[in-house]
């Protein structure tokens, strides 16, 4: 946190879009749960490094990560790629730009740690032979409102990545909300990303080497 600092932490989250509504334009679209730093107790600085004091959304993750993929640029996302009429398109929703959120070198650092991840790390079994992987595990504690504190008993289980990482295409997302029995996200939803990507590349043809 020395080294980091407050400030930076919180603008860097916000940077890459925790605690704003993404512009996805979904009625009812939350924007998550970011504290200012003036909220921030002694201890929050760890905490919300560790994922812990704040909350984010599915769109949020996927979001952030691809702007890892995007060589550090985060766009809106969208929902329509275009309007046709009698099979003819006549309105393309074109891409749009939010902000650069990291340079594309530190993108690039951060991606060689995400295939890591998948290479040797917790997210081996999200591994497809042939085509490089970056991606990150998590498992979450869900925070307890009525006990006011993270459940002992209650996770979420996630796995975000995208691929190819050295030309990516393609970000997913699986959420896991309160697995029975094992919880890890490293046996739970690194699986499943692989299962939902093999299914991927086989509908966009996109080549294994």
């Amino acid at each position: 946190s020395k080294i980091v600092g407050k400030q930076d932490l919180w603008q860097y989250a916000r940077a890459f879009g925790f605690g704003t509504n993404t512009g996805i334009g979904l009625a009812g679209e939350s924007a998550g749960q970011l504290n200012p730093p003036s909220k921030w107790s002694g201890i929050s600085c760890e905490m919300i490094a560790f994922g812990q004091e704040l909350s984010a959304t599915a769109i949020q993750i996927v979001g952030s990560f691809s702007a890892i993929a995007n060589d550090g640029v985060l766009m809106e996302p969208k929902i329509i790629k275009s309007f046709l009429y009698n099979n003819k398109e006549i309105q393309k929703c074109e891409p749009v730009t939010i902000r650069r959120v990291i340079l594309p070198q530190t993108a690039k650092t951060v991606t060689k740690m995400l295939e890591a991840v998948v290479e040797y790390g917790t997210g081996t079994q999200a591994k497809i032979d042939g085509v490089k992987i970056a991606g990150k595990t998590g498992t979450a504690q869900k925070y307890d409102k009525h006990l006011k504190k993270y459940s002992s008993s209650k996770y979420v289980s996630l796995f975000a990545g995208f691929f190819p990482s050295e030309k990516p295409e393609v970000t997913i997302l699986i959420v896991v909300d309160e697995p029975k029995g094992d919880y890890w996200a490293s046996s739970v939803a690194a699986p499943l990303f692989r299962k939902v990507s093999m299914d991927v590349l086989s509908y966009l043809n996109i080549q294994t080497k």
